[in-house]
């Protein structure tokens, strides 16, 4: 199993928001895709990640609404990415050690 290359496990097709792209919008596209987070994309190039904490997060500390605003206010970066030619241990060993974002 270790010799297993990401790209054979990996999703091909990601489901992303640009950074311009509406609080609500990201929000309603983790629902619908049940997911916790969704990467923030300019073209290929991740460029942010919001999750449901952020989200949340953004919401009740602004004490505004969040129609309107752009992904961009709330996304952490920079985005860590693994090589999808590295094996299943590497990427997990990547996981584990780079510095977590906030």
């Amino acid at each position: 199993m270790q010799k297993r290359l990401l790209v054979e496990i990996l999703t091909p097709e990601i489901v992303s928001v640009s950074p311009g792209a509406p609080i609500v919008e990201a929000a309603e596209i983790m629902k619908k895709n049940n997911f916790s987070c969704i990467p923030v994309l300019e073209g290929k190039k991740a460029v942010g990640i919001v999750t449901e904490r952020s989200i949340v997060s953004y919401i009740a500390h602004e004490k505004m609404g969040h129609n309107g605003r752009p992904v961009q206010d709330l996304m952490s970066k920079p985005v860590l990415t693994a090589n999808q030619k590295m094996n299943i241990l590497q990427g997990a060993a990547f996981y584990f050690t780079v510095p977590k974002v906030s």
